[in-house]
């Protein structure tokens, strides 16, 4: 049986105005990366779902899950925000997979790609083990 941890829309805003008062003055933050981090507990059998939206700069995205028990098979799906769990794969009208990080070894995995301005990029963290895994997911966003 699998369970959600939860489903909740971040956005990554970068403003466009300046401290001072000039409407034409760019700011500094539009061009500086931004670091999301997530601590799902995934339940045995079980996965966790985190949205990400970029709402007004497009760029590049990188996350990266990890977890401490070497013995356990944890993977990192990304597809766009259409996609659902559907028995042992994923579904949805409209849904596309469009990267995937599912290594048999090891304790981290790692997914990357565009995000366009106003798209939504959903991570699916799967774990195919019994036992339930704490895990650090890190969102690395870079306009």
């Amino acid at each position: 049986m699998r369970t959600s941890w939860i489903v909740v829309a971040l956005s990554l805003t970068f403003g466009a105005c300046g401290g001072d008062d000039s409407p034409s003055s760019p700011s500094t933050a539009s061009t500086q990366p931004t670091t999301l981090n997530f601590s799902p507990t995934v339940s045995g059998y079980g996965y966790a779902i985190q949205d990400v939206t970029a709402f007004q700069s497009a760029g590049q995205v990188t996350a990266t899950l990890r977890w401490n028990d070497s013995r356990k098979d944890l993977d990192l799906y990304w597809t766009n925000a259409l996609c659902v769990v559907e028995g042992d794969g994923f579904g949805g009208t409209g849904c596309q997979n469009i990267a995937r990080s599912v290594s048999d070894t090891g304790t981290s995995e790692s997914v990357s790609g565009p995000l366009a301005a106003g798209s939504t990029v959903r991570l699916f963290v799967i774990n195919y083990s019994a036992a339930p895994e704490a895990t650090t997911v890190v969102v690395n966003f870079r306009p």
